[in-house]
């Protein structure tokens, strides 16, 4: 991800960003706008994969947790099932709009074509129609 200035300049978003903002408890776009005010937005790289999640990491991070934080394991483990459940069926649907969507505008073009042949028919019909009454 990169800040993209009004003067055009875009700069690789900072890791210390991205916690200051958890921290605060804040949006990131919210954190980013309010901190760097001649922000413009916020851009993404197209090329990398969407929706990637390291489930290997949370683990880590939740194993490094203190005492207090571990008893709660149970209602942790519950909630990384459903949010690992969350990043599949978002991953399905991604992976679906990507499929799906070529298919239509596949038809959209072959339904074009057909209404465009259809269409000359029709005229052609219309100009003997009018010959044929001269």
């Amino acid at each position: 991800m990169k800040i993209l200035f009004s003067n055009g300049l875009a700069v690789p978003v900072v890791k210390q960003d991205c916690m200051d903002a958890r921290s605060e408890d804040r949006k990131f776009t919210d954190h980013i706008f309010a901190k760097y005010v001649s922000t413009r937005d916020i851009i993404t790289d197209p090329s990398r994969i969407t929706g990637a999640y390291d489930k290997d990491y949370f683990r880590r991070v939740s194993r490094n947790a203190p005492e207090s934080e571990k008893q709660s394991g149970d209602l942790t483990q519950s909630f990384q099932n459903r949010v690992d459940l969350l990043v599949a069926k978002i991953e399905n649907f991604e992976s679906m709009y990507r499929r799906d969507l070529t298919k239509i505008m596949g038809n959209l073009d072959s339904l074009n074509v057909k209404i465009d042949i259809i269409y000359r028919k029709i005229f052609e019909n219309s100009e003997e129609d009018d010959k044929d009454k001269q």
